[in-house]
C-alpha cells in the first residue's frame, strides 16, 4: 500500500513539476493554456488509472483476509465442537 502512495505522489508531483515548467517558459497565453491543459489532462488520466490500480489491490487483499479469517472461523468452530463431543463422551 505504501508503494501505490508513492507511485500517486510521484505521479502528482510530476504533473506540478511539468504545469510549472510551462508557466515559467516564455510562450503565448493561448499557446501555454493549451500545453497545460493537454497535460493535465494526461496527468489525470494517469491518476486515475494508478487509484483504480490501488483500490483493485486493496479490493483483492480484503477478499483475501475475509476468506481467510471465515476459514479459520469455520476450523476452529469445528475444533471447538469435536472437543465438546470428546469431553461429553468422557
Amino acid at each position: 500500500m505504501n508503494s501505490g502512495k508513492l507511485a500517486l505522489g510521484i505521479v502528482a508531483a510530476a504533473a506540478a513539476g511539468a504545469i510549472l515548467g510551462l508557466l515559467f517558459a516564455p510562450a503565448k497565453g493561448k499557446v501555454l493554456r493549451r500545453k497545460i491543459r493537454s497535460m493535465s489532462t494526461k496527468e489525470m488520466d494517469d491518476l486515475k488509472e494508478k487509484y483504480s490500480d490501488l483500490a483493485e489491490s486493496i479490493s483483492k487483499k480484503y477478499d483475501k483476509i475475509k476468506d481467510d479469517l471465515n476459514n479459520l472461523t469455520h476450523k476452529t468452530m469445528q475444533e471447538s465442537t469435536e472437543k465438546m463431543k470428546a469431553a461429553q463422551s468422557n
